[in-house]
């Protein structure tokens, strides 16, 4: 995937905040694109990349593109009551977060694991609140 104007930023503040090869800032930039391609066509909104919400949405991105080309994706906690009430509360966000889940599998051949799903989940009802 050639990266466009806005793909050289994310890539450019991505280098800034991580410690990371340019292989996997590439990949973690192009992650972030299409991540929010995902949510915005899921949700059928553009979101407002002035706001507070779609910031952090961005910054989890950034360090779960880290954590998910460095193998090292959070662990799933024995204690799966939190992770259920996310997902059992925010059936709808939990649904984007499963197309992403799709797209990372399809593209890098790399689960998310369900504590991730559950933080993705958050931001996701976030950014779409907004």
């Amino acid at each position: 995937m050639l990266l466009d104007e806005a793909g050289f930023i994310v890539l450019y503040i991505v280098n800034a905040e991580l410690d990371t090869d340019m292989g996997n800032m590439v990949n973690i930039t192009e992650l972030i694109q299409a991540v929010v391609k995902i949510a915005e066509k899921y949700y059928d909104k553009k979101f407002d990349a002035e706001g507070l919400d779609y910031s952090r949405f961005i910054t989890h991105m950034k360090f779960f593109g880290q954590r998910l080309f460095q193998n090292k994706m959070a662990e799933d906690d024995e204690d799966d009551s939190l992770r259920e009430s996310i997902k059992n509360s925010y059936k709808n966000d939990y649904s984007c977060a499963v197309k992403i889940r799709g797209y990372i599998f399809s593209k890098y051949n790399k689960a998310v694991t369900e504590e991730e799903m559950a933080f993705l989940t958050i931001h996701l009802r976030r950014i779409s609140k907004a």
